[in-house]
């Protein structure tokens, strides 16, 4: 889940820049402090530790087999 939790603090600040940086929205505090962008950095932030911890868990799974 430490990954998930870098990925989405990235993320979180990021993509309000790039949306400043691109016009879409010339506020940075505003976009930043959006419900529906916190929300998806949430939902992000999550999926993407558990597939982390998915990938890790079945390659320590594999390297234990092969070591048997």
């Amino acid at each position: 889940m430490k990954a998930g939790s870098i990925y989405g603090t990235v993320i979180f600040f990021i993509i309000p820049l790039i949306d400043t940086l691109t016009s879409e929205n010339p506020n940075f505090i505003s976009s930043l402090l959006n419900t529906k962008h916190i929300f998806k950095t949430i939902l992000g932030a999550f999926f993407f530790g558990v597939m982390i911890h998915i990938v890790d868990s079945l390659r320590i799974a594999r390297a234990k087999k092969d070591q048997d």
